[in-house]
């Protein structure tokens, strides 16, 4: 049987793909990469990451490199003549080929590396560390506008769902299964838009309708979530707890941090690369000056404390 051949369709405004040494990714990135256009041999596939010999156009001569971006392909298989051939589709149980007796393992030794739980942490906060840990760096800059809405919702889904969704790069989790969760700490948080304005909605678990709600608006030059971890301790049953985002990215920049201790750090050597990071928030631009800013600024709380 002849063996299989593949050709580079990714990577065209990067000047190919990426080529490691060995098939886990995070082992060495070679330091050329495998052009577009390149064919190659398959000499071993295993899921998703395929071992090539190089036959036709540039690039390293050996290497392993990934077939799927995301949903972006980075190789097809190709015929004699150099045709794509064309893919048979999956029937609907198998779309997905994750292993899911390894991925719960997973999500489980992550769990223990969370310290068994997330109370005290809002969803933002979780998602920029799942981010750091399991999405690699090229995807993260966009990834963050695809995570769905009910994966901010501590009701609808939990740190495994969540574990889930960042380890398959929103292969699996990303539809709501209509199951109720148990909150982390018995405390419900969720993100909704009120009066215009990115909000996190925090109260006691099981809470309706609630007696009263309060508004706490975070300062300057400080994440949206800010005041998260105390709203998280102030809820009682019966109240309400609103935390307004401000609408403006802040000029300031946030201060470099120490490097996350995982496990496996995917693709943390490319230095050159700009990494996401969630930006600091301000109410109003400083050059707007503190009077218009104020002017601005008052009945964008207003409105939203009155959709609360």
């Amino acid at each position: 049987m002849a063996a299989t051949t593949w050709k580079v369709v990714g990577g065209a405004d990067k000047g190919g793909i990426v080529v490691r040494a060995g098939k886990a990714l995070t082992s060495a990135q070679l330091p050329e990469r495998l052009a577009t256009g390149a064919v190659v041999q398959e000499l071993q596939l295993e899921g998703e990451r395929l071992k090539y010999s190089r036959l036709s156009g540039d690039g390293p001569q050996m290497g392993w490199v990934s077939l799927r971006l995301k949903d972006k392909e980075l190789l097809v298989e190709v015929d004699a003549g150099g045709a794509a051939i064309p893919k048979k589709k999956p029937a609907d149980t198998l779309k997905k080929s994750w292993d899911q007796k390894f991925l719960f393992k997973g999500c489980g030794a992550n769990l223990r590396a969370l310290e068994g739980g997330t109370a005290g942490a809002s969803r933002d906060q979780l998602f920029e560390f799942l981010m750091r840990q399991h999405v690699s760096p090229e995807l993260r800059l966009n990834f963050g506008d695809q995570i769905p809405e009910h994966m901010y919702d501590t009701s609808l889904s939990d740190e495994e769902d969540c574990i889930m969704f960042f380890q398959t790069a929103g292969h699996l989790g990303s539809e709501a299964t209509g199951k109720r969760r148990a909150s982390p700490g018995g405390v419900r948080q969720r993100v909704e838009m009120l009066g215009g304005l990115r909000c996190i909605v925090v109260e006691r678990e099981g809470t309706e309708v609630p007696s009263t709600v309060v508004v706490l608006a975070h300062g300057i030059d400080v994440l949206g979530d800010d005041l998260y971890g105390l709203a998280h301790r102030l809820a009682l049953r019966g109240l309400r707890l609103v935390l307004p985002e401000a609408p403006h990215t802040s000029s300031t920049e946030r201060e470099e941090e120490a490097a996350l201790q995982v496990a496996c750090p995917i693709d943390e050597h490319e230095s050159d690369r700009v990494e996401w990071r969630r930006p600091l928030r301000e109410w109003w631009p400083r050059q707007a000056g503190w009077e218009k800013g104020l002017a601005g600024s008052a009945p964008l709380l207003a409105r939203c404390a009155a959709a609360a």
